[in-house]
């Protein structure tokens, strides 16, 4: 690359856990990681951290590049863990090995295919939050916000995630491990829904936890559905003996009224008129897995009902929203369904264009501009021009 001699080699940066930082053990969550691994391409690889006056320092000075880089990290991309290429620069790495013991140099081993430690240097916003991870593991803050600086190789040292948390050059099995919470949540998840299986494994580890959340109550609320369809099908009885069924081809109710009671001392058939319960009495009566489907599918038909209400009244006059949405109100939701198509968005008042140097000429609308007399084409004279050269 560019002229260079380069080896590469994968590695696996950072993997979600506790990590012990200057601030005590924090936490590093896949949601992080995966915010954006692409700000870690073209970042230098060198030999130890610099530091400063016994601070950690940045590692994009020259003077320290020049006698400890000796690469460059690309390639980034974060599935369970974040992991990279690392480039070593094959003259660079040669020349610094010489400074090394020679059981701890770093060509040869990279050539053998040996696993070696590492350490990222970021910077991060550590947000305080005390916890315990589903392991047990103790922590006091939260990595926010990487900045990365450098990735710095540790020919004799450990890092903070060593090579056997999963770390490290040369070690890709950590990138393949999902961390802990991530296979319970994909359990849970395959558990509670016959649509994944453990085939789909591969697919789930790219979701993030809060994704994976959303399956997971999506999967329970799918199976409580089925089981309250499977309830409704087989119809039911109510307090009254009254026999209630669903027709699944009209999607409608029919019952069947229980004759009345005979009375126990005469045996004599009640000269009663049989009145039909109301729709709340009907509600009352039906069984509870019933009534919650009900709630349910009335719960979905108000929300749907109050978006197209709500983009409907949006066009009409300011004056007149309140008798408009009124009306609208009493409609039925396939008649409101019907009159969706006439949403058409509102256009806003002020019109922001933002300004971005090196950018396209933002585009304004003729309609926003004002009417006012046209500008005059500006005239060139020619002969006038060539009169004037003469002279």
């Amino acid at each position: 690359m560019g002229g260079r001699q380069y080896l590469v080699a994968p590695a696996t940066l950072i993997k979600p856990g506790v990590l012990n930082g200057s601030q005590g053990p924090g936490l590093y969550t896949i949601d992080e990681i995966r915010k954006n691994p692409h700000s870690w391409n073209h970042i230098p690889l060198v030999v130890y951290h610099p530091t400063v006056n016994g601070q950690s320092a940045t590692a994009r000075e020259p003077d320290f590049l020049s006698e400890w880089g000796i690469g460059l990290v690309l390639g980034a991309s974060a599935n369970g863990s974040l992991a990279a290429e690392t480039w070593f620069d094959i003259e660079n790495t040669r020349r610094i090995d010489e400074k090394l013991k020679p059981a701890v140099r770093i060509l040869p081993r990279l050539e053998r295919g040996d696993k070696i430690e590492l350490s990222t240097g970021l910077g991060l916003d550590p947000e305080p939050a005390e916890g315990k991870t589903e392991e047990g593991i103790d922590y006091k803050w939260i990595a926010k916000n990487f900045q990365p600086d450098h990735v710095a190789v540790l020919p004799d040292l450990a890092g903070a995630c060593s090579v056997a948390d999963g770390c490290g050059i040369n070690n890709e099995k950590g990138d393949d491990q999902m961390p802990s919470q991530t296979e319970v949540l994909i359990k849970q998840l395959i558990d509670n829904c016959d649509c994944w299986s453990d085939e789909d494994k591969d697919l789930l580890v790219n979701f993030s936890e809060k994704k994976l959340n959303q399956l997971i109550e999506h999967a329970k609320e799918s199976s409580r559905n089925v089981a309250i369809a499977n309830a409704v099908a087989g119809g039911f009885e109510d307090t009254g003996g009254n026999k209630h069924e669903f027709d699944a081809d009209k999607l409608e109710w029919s019952s069947t009224i229980a004759p009345p009671k005979e009375d126990e001392e005469s045996t004599t058939v009640q000269n009663t008129t049989i009145t039909p319960p109301t729709e709340q009495e009907w509600f009352d009566s039906a069984p509870q897995p019933v009534r919650d489907v009900i709630q349910h599918a009335i719960r979905l038909e108000t929300r749907e009902k109050d978006k197209i209400v709500t983009s409907l009244v949006a066009n009409a006059p300011k004056e007149k929203q309140d008798v408009v949405k009124a009306r609208l109100d009493k409609m039925s939701l396939p008649e409101l369904e019907d009159l969706a198509p006439l949403a058409i968005p509102p256009k806003p008042e002020d019109q922001i264009v933002a300004n971005y140097f090196g950018s396209a000429s933002p585009r304004v609308d003729a309609d926003s501009q004002d009417e006012g007399e046209p500008l005059a084409m500006p005239v060139v004279n020619y002969a006038e021009l060539a009169k004037r050269k003469l002279a």
